[in-house]
């Protein structure tokens, strides 16, 4: 009976013991996380497309930021590079826009996004064009990185992005500036007059062909409305023939452009295609730029500060 007494005392003490490491543990390694789902500002991968001995396929950002109209929106973009195995070309923009936080777990460090456009499915064989999406974002132990794993939706079914472009996992750091104006942005304002308003397109992608002679980055679209007549034709500026209608009319160009991530400014030069037996108008330039807090804007010949949302395509 004394030695069983012993043992039991022994037991006993053990089990302290095992109580005592595990407050210890639970003093010391649990995981807190922030109380808040990311806020504004931007996060990006690595963006060397080799990396030891693993080859990039792409390079991603999420920036969260706010759209034209206010709302919080969280902008996914992958970029291709020459080495993606799913043939699209180098420097190819696929691009999440305009994300929704849907919710946010604080003991998990975990986000809920969801997408109403996504151009994965369209990329995957014409599925779906603007595919709905959604994202989780987790916070890793440190807070200092964020971990993206991204799925499309396709007919109440989730499919996840990695299977199907090898694109949908990734680890963010935050950056100062986005790393890309790739992409399709629009841009609206009015004018002092109730129809003098304006839509701007700056379609900006990878380089490719468009011409035998001209080798362009993108379009540059200023959308406006003009007055038209009875028949329907537009009114030439100073004329006094009396407005019926207004119309819509676009000035399309292609465009090159350069973007310096260090300051988060871009330069969209134009390049105006010859019309036969006319002279080619006038290049335009466009300074886009970054602000503060990742919305991309640039200042008209208005001198209106407009701001560009990104958008699927």
């Amino acid at each position: 009976m004394k030695k069983y007494i012993q043992k039991l005392a022994v037991a006993l003490i053990a089990c302290a013991g095992f109580a005592s490491c595990a407050d210890e543990f639970d003093a010391t390694d649990h995981a807190t996380y922030p109380a808040e789902a990311p806020g504004l500002g931007t996060w990006v991968a690595d963006q060397t497309a080799t990396s030891g001995p693993f080859t990039k396929e792409f390079l991603y950002e999420l920036n969260i930021t706010l759209s034209a109209a206010g709302d919080t929106v969280y902008n996914i973009t992958s970029v291709s590079t020459p080495y993606n195995t799913v043939g699209l070309p180098a420097n190819y923009p696929i691009c999440s826009p305009g994300g929704k936080l849907q919710s946010y777990d604080p003991e998990a460090g975990l986000a809920y996004l969801e997408f109403d456009e996504t151009e994965e499915g369209s990329l995957i064989g014409g599925i779906q064009t603007n595919t709905p999406a959604c994202a989780y974002v987790a916070y890793n132990r440190a807070w200092e990185k964020l971990t993206v794993d991204m799925y499309f939706n396709f007919q109440g079914s989730l499919y996840a992005y990695q299977d199907y472009l090898g694109n949908g996992n990734f680890t963010l750091t935050k950056a100062q500036h986005p790393s890309f104006v790739s992409g399709y942005w629009l841009g609206e304002c009015k004018g002092v007059n109730a129809n003098d308003s304006k839509s701007y397109i700056f379609y900006l992608t990878y380089e490719q062909q468009l011409t035998q002679t001209l080798t362009c980055q993108g379009q540059c679209i200023v959308s406006r409305e003009v007055p038209l007549d009875e028949e329907g034709n537009q009114i030439p500026e100073g004329s006094q023939t009396p407005v019926a209608s207004y119309g819509v009319v676009q000035d399309m160009d292609y465009c090159k452009f350069v973007y310096d991530k260090t300051t988060g400014t871009a330069t969209v030069t134009t390049v105006p295609l010859p019309v036969s037996g006319q002279e080619a108008p006038e290049a335009k330039t466009y300074t886009l730029q970054y602000n503060e807090i990742g919305q991309l804007t640039f200042v008209n010949a208005e001198g209106q500060t407009v701001i560009l949302d990104r958008m699927a395509y």
